[in-house]
């Protein structure tokens, strides 16, 4: 066994750890990286290594944003590539592997690794994994490479003890020993293949990791020998490697042929013990029965210990997959050099070429522009064998994603939104293994979200102005765009479109605008073409009563056209410009009693609706008129509905568990999600997001306590503890619930860091430059965490009572990310600060 000695018991463990050692007892399933005329590295050496955690930025580029896991040779981040962020690009995600301190300590792995990587960046596969590059941060050594999601096949096989069915085993075979043929052709040797060091993505694609640990077959005027640094994972590795020589092609083939026999079995060909040991006590194979002839004898070869010259990838991988079949090369029988060999060559030769025109067809259609051709290729896709279809997704993926990136980049319109729904709809499960098109999804994803709620906001907002006749885009261009990207919109739901826009109508016309009445009935022939006959009879049936009415013969007192929403009515006419104020509001109605009584009675029932909701104004409006207009007697107040269930409880990250109260009957208040109580504090709804500007501004318009600001979606800040409690008073009293700035034990229950991904709107700094932070994003923005809220980290920083005091809580953007959450400020806590903002709390009703 050369200079290392037989593992103890202690040892025969599954692993996959990485640990730099003098040769002596090792683990015999950890990779051993080893000098014999190294030292150790001094334990106070290794202590002083800095670690590193989510949240560190990479020389000053590659920012830690989530732990995905952990081995012997280190931990893998998912990482965010700073300067691709500055750049704009789409993708900045990777993963980045944080070398055990024990190589970084080692300095010919360090060398090693960095000049292996190099090379490994040669190896474009579809099964082999991409690595970017090797480098370190002062004592930090790491690697760069594509962002996978999956599993390890050594996790595969313990949670497969009898081995993986046979079809599964065969396809993860397949592909392994395709991506170490071409490894082989490259020039390249592996040469510590093992379990732990393939990984299986959720598509089922097999993607080999850890190139940077191999030896370069070619190259003899490298500075640094990387044979010098022997690295082998004792189980898996050949005698050769064991003896110590430089590794060759055939000991990649002893540690194939140990992955393939746990995977068809489940368990290791030689109980786990060194190629060495097994040779000396004669240890034979016990045949897998489920194997053929030819397929045996072609893994057992490769499981030789002193293997012939005539062993190698390509003849395994003939033997295992077509002399199985007990066909010959081109995959007819061998029947010697005859006319009937001949023309099973030519067959195969048409059905090969027959087939690849069939493969570059499909992938034509899948990489098209086209959504039918790409329907059409989908299609035929589905009906392709397995192997086919590899080759097919392989042959489109580049042009695939180049497609994406041009979508992705002219996205402008409802119908670019709706097409490329479409196309990401049927690809992206096709390439469900490619992180790169993940993230283009995610992007456009992110588009279309921002695109439709731009839209939601500006249809609600033509609604809420009663603006249908006015302004571009036309409304029914923006409603029919909506329905296209979202049909099930809460717009659509909240508001009755069809009947609003028919009581406008009316309004119109009461108020003599006829040609805004005409307009909005336009944009209604638009959106309900088959109700134009009911918005043209409007016109006309108001047209006839006021022949009528001039005639002497008022009825239009007592019409159904009259009969429109009360507080729609007296919003209008409080809001328009002859009205502005309660005296101007009073003077216009003593006036309209006495020249158009039945309008005056119309309006008189629309504002004792409007007094009853409690609208804004509305007590003005009662001091002015007095006794002439006394409110309606025994009127019975109608108790809200409450839309907060308990039973919504900590779901609140589905969209399907969160609730709104209604603010009017138009205008619904803030997004809630229900949190679960304890023993001392009760269930509870919060809002989900911070209050925004925009919603400050439907307080200020109404209330006329305050000026509207700009439109915007940020979070509301710069304003009093005073006014923030006032805007809680008001929310409560239109809604009828109890509203109020959470209390400290509640904050503690809704503020959770969980979301996973440290994405929090803090500062992060990196080489003396704020490269994140320092000013407010959309309080829509960032990943919630695991009860739907956004933003409880970082952003604007919110304001929670806590015993006697109003403090500060949760950090802001310009807080440092590593102390964001920590933050408590006390100081000047009721007075209006730049970063400062809030959110409600909602009890729920008993």
């Amino acid at each position: 066994t050369g200079s290392m000695s037989t593992p103890s018991d202690k040892t025969q463990v599954d692993s996959s750890q990485t640990v730099v050692q003098q040769p002596g007892d090792a683990p015999v399933l950890e990779t051993i990286v080893y000098s014999q005329s190294a030292a150790p590295t001094p334990a106070a050496q290794l202590s002083s290594i800095r670690k590193v955690a989510v949240g560190d930025v990479l020389n000053g580029r590659f920012e830690l944003v989530e732990r995905l896991g952990a081995g012997g040779m280190g931990a893998v981040f998912k990482a965010r590539d700073l300067r691709q962020v500055e750049a704009g690009d789409s993708d900045p995600w990777l993963a980045v592997k944080i070398i055990n301190e024990n190589f970084a300590a080692h300095e010919k792995a360090f060398t090693a690794l960095q000049q292996e990587t190099k090379k490994t960046q040669r190896l474009a596969h579809p099964n082999i994994v991409s690595v970017y590059d090797f480098d370190r941060d002062g004592d930090i050594a790491f690697m760069t490479m594509e962002l996978l999601q999956g599993t390890s096949l050594d996790k595969v096989i313990q949670s497969h003890p009898n081995g993986m069915e046979k079809a599964k085993a065969l396809s993860v075979i397949r592909q392994i020993t395709q991506a170490i043929n071409h490894a082989h052709k490259s020039g390249m040797v592996h040469a510590d293949l093992k379990p732990a060091n393939v990984f299986l993505t959720d598509s089922g694609r097999v993607k080999v990791l850890d190139f940077g640990l191999a030896q370069a077959m070619q190259g003899q005027d490298k500075v640094f020998d990387a044979h010098s640094l022997k690295a082998l994972t004792p189980a898996f590795a050949s005698v050769n490697m064991l003896a110590g020589n430089r590794p060759q092609k055939a000991d990649d083939l002893y540690g194939l042929g140990c992955i393939f026999y746990c995977l068809l079995t489940g368990v290791h060909p030689f109980g786990k013990r060194k190629a060495t040991e097994a040779d000396a006590a004669r240890m034979g194979l016990k045949k897998i029965k489920s194997l053929s002839s030819a397929q045996w004898k072609a893994l057992a070869s490769l499981l030789a210990f002193h293997p012939g010259s005539d062993v190698n990838i390509q003849a395994f991988e003939y033997g295992f997959f077509q002399g199985a079949q007990g066909k010959g090369p081109y995959g007819v029988a061998a029947v010697g050099v005859s006319i009937v060999a001949l023309l099973g060559l030519i067959a195969v030769v048409v059905i090969n070429w027959i087939g690849n025109q069939q493969v570059n067809e499909i992938a034509a259609k899948i990489s098209s522009a086209n959504s039918e051709r790409i329907t059409e290729g989908v299609a035929e896709f589905a009906s392709l064998e397995d192997t086919k279809k590899v080759l097919v997704l392989d042959v489109a993926r580049q042009q695939v994603i180049d497609n994406f990136l041009h979508v992705n980049r002219e996205l402008q319109q409802a119908e670019d939104f709706a097409l490329a729904g479409q196309r990401y709809g049927l690809l992206v499960p096709l390439y469900s293994d490619s992180s790169r098109l993940s993230a283009l999804n995610s992007e456009f994803q992110s588009k279309r979200q921002r695109f439709t709620e731009a839209l939601e906001r500006e249809v609600e907002n033509r609604i809420t102005e009663n603006n249908y006749h006015r302004g571009s885009p036309e409304f029914s261009h923006l409603v029919q765009d909506l329905q296209l990207l979202q049909p099930g919109s809460p717009v659509f739901t909240t508001y009755s479109l069809k009947d609003i826009m028919a009581k406008e109508v009316g309004l119109a016309l009461y108020l003599g605008q006829a040609g805004r009445a005409n307009m909005i009935v336009e944009q209604a022939q638009q959106l309900f073409p088959e109700d134009l006959q009911r918005f043209q009879g409007i016109i006309a049936r108001f047209n006839t009563k006021e022949r009528v009415a001039q005639s002497g013969h008022a009825t239009f007192g007592n019409s159904d056209d009259g009969n429109f929403e009360g507080f729609k009515a007296a919003a209008a006419l409080w809001q328009q410009s002859e009205v502005a104020d309660a005296a101007s509001f009073a003077e216009y109605m003593a006036e309209l009693k006495t020249i158009n009584p039945s309008l005056y009675a119309v309006l008189q029932s629309a504002l004792y609706q409007y007094l009853e909701e409690g609208g804004k104004g509305a007590s003005a409006v009662q001091r002015y008129y007095g006794a002439a207009f006394p409110k309606r007697k025994n009127a019975v107040p109608v108790r809200a509905k409450d839309h907060c269930q308990y039973r919504f409880a900590n779901k609140g990250h589905s969209s399907a568990y969160r609730c709104r109260d209604r603010l009017t009957s138009r205008i619904n208040g803030p997004e809630l999600v229900v949190v679960k109580g304890n023993r001392s504090v009760p269930s509870f709804a919060v809002t989900r997001a911070e209050i925004s500007v925009n919603d400050f501004n439907v307080y200020c318009r109404l209330y006329k306590k305050c000026v509207p600001r700009a439109a915007s979606p940020l979070p509301i800040t710069d304003i009093s503890y005073q006014q923030a409690q006032s805007y809680a008073r008001w929310v409560s009293q239109l809604t009828g619930q109890r509203y109020h700035i959470p209390l400290y034990a509640q904050w503690q229950l809704y503020a959770k860091n969980d979301s996973g991904l440290q994405d929090h709107n803090c500062r992060v700094e990196s080489a003396g430059r704020v490269i994140r932070g320092n000013h407010l994003r959309p309080v829509n923005d960032g990943y919630q965490n695991s009860l739907g809220l956004l933003n409880v980290v970082g952003n604007a920083e919110e304001w929670v009572v806590k015993g006697g005091a109003v403090v500060g809580l949760g950090g802001s953007t310009n807080n440092n990310i590593s102390s964001c959450l920590q933050t408590e400020s006390v100081d000047q806590a009721r007075a209006g600060q730049a970063y400062r903002g809030f959110r409600l709390v909602r009890e729920l009703r008993r």
